[in-house]
């Protein structure tokens, strides 16, 4: 099982507070929820806050849901 340490915890959080800027405070609040113990949603994180193109960030944003769905995360 994927643990996050101290350090990617705040690294969630210092991205979450970007993705905040652009998308609704329930999918923000999930993604986090998810990433703290869900490595493959936090390296989505990582992609998405690296990704320059509105695209691929739009690709990443629907792989991130669609694992919030799947785990039916509030």
């Amino acid at each position: 099982m994927f643990k996050t340490t101290k350090e990617q915890i705040c690294r969630v959080y210092t991205i979450s507070a970007t993705m905040a800027c652009y998308l609704p405070a329930d999918f923000v609040l999930s993604t986090i929820k998810l990433a703290c113990h869900s490595q493959g949603v936090y390296d989505l994180m990582e992609l998405w806050i690296a990704e320059s193109d509105p695209d691929e960030r739009k690709n990443i944003i629907v792989a991130i849901q669609s694992i919030i769905d799947e785990e039916e995360v509030p």
